[in-house]
């Protein structure tokens, strides 16, 4: 009989039947996102299965400010991606919005006929809000796996908190050797990368808000200057994301905004989301709102 996959000597079969949801966490620069691969990769050639990004700065499905999910149904062949937009790259001061997004991917997920999640958490876990924030995600989610990816003492503080939960099971690895943590500097060329990569092909366009429901961090409507730059969301009826983009100018008599974004379906829009970042079409962020 072949041998189970396995991804640094952690064997693919220590998941069971039973493990349809797997929570990945560690510190940032663990390996938490190759470990993530490694099982969406071996789980996707016999299941429908998801991957969930959960980390709004170094995003790997979405851009920066997104959460988002990866729908796979035959190995590598991605068949459906879903965005949240939380407006900020830190769940810092957005955990209302990360915790939404993490729930409301997971939802849709298993809507869309998966049968396995995987679960790759933010590196946002030092300090008590970090870890309270981690508690309150795993208590929505309600994976059946832990795995965690050990450095430092946040984590352990915080298994703490389930290791009596018959439901749960939790899985410990070591940080491999070869792992190094990226540079402060390092993580912001990747947003702007990223974000530059996103805005490539953007072209003009111009709204009447007043048609729409707006949320999240919407700037004050005295002050057309404070809306110049700021990152936004367009959003379908159910809070996905259509498109991201970024305000230009708005005209306060007419309520009008005008904004740089991909081309998209107009008729998808359901509501606005505003976020907490200003950025230039290069892909800088420039400044915060608020």
């Amino acid at each position: 009989m072949d041998a189970a996959p396995s991804h640094g000597g952690f064997p693919l079969d220590e998941f069971d039947e039973s493990t349809r949801v797997i929570y990945v966490i560690g510190e940032t620069d663990t390996g938490k996102s190759t470990f993530c691969r490694f099982l969406l990769k071996a789980f996707s050639e016999k299941y429908p299965t998801a991957y969930i990004d959960c980390d709004p700065g170094q995003s790997f499905v979405g851009p920066p400010t997104t959460l988002g999910a990866l729908i796979i149904r035959r190995s590598e062949v991605i068949e459906e991606r879903y965005l949240r937009f939380t407006g900020s790259t830190s769940p810092r001061g957005t955990l209302l919005q990360n915790l939404s997004a993490a729930v409301r991917l997971k939802e849709k997920a298993f809507e869309k006929g998966v049968s396995r999640v995987v679960i790759d958490s933010s590196g946002f876990i030092k300090g008590k809000v970090a870890r309270e924030f981690h508690f309150n995600l795993i208590e929505l989610l309600k994976p059946d796996c832990i795995a965690a990816f050990r450095r430092g003492y946040s984590v352990d503080l915080l298994l703490r908190n389930f290791r009596e939960r018959d439901k749960i099971k939790i899985k410990t690895m070591d940080v491999a050797e070869e792992v190094t943590e990226k540079s402060i500097i390092k993580r912001r060329l990747y947003r702007e990368k990223r974000f530059q990569d996103y805005f490539r092909d953007t072209e003009m366009g111009e709204i009447k808000i007043n048609r729409f429901g707006l949320h999240g961090n919407i700037p004050d409507f005295r002050y057309p200057e404070k809306w110049k730059n700021i990152l936004f969301a367009f959003c379908d009826r159910e809070n996905f994301v259509v498109t991201l983009g970024i305000v230009s100018e708005f005209d306060i008599s007419t309520r009008t905004m005008h904004f740089y974004s991909k081309p998209f379906n107009h008729r998808e829009v359901s509501t606005i989301q505003f976020g907490s970042i200003y950025l230039d079409t290069s892909g800088k962020q420039i400044g915060r709102y608020g």
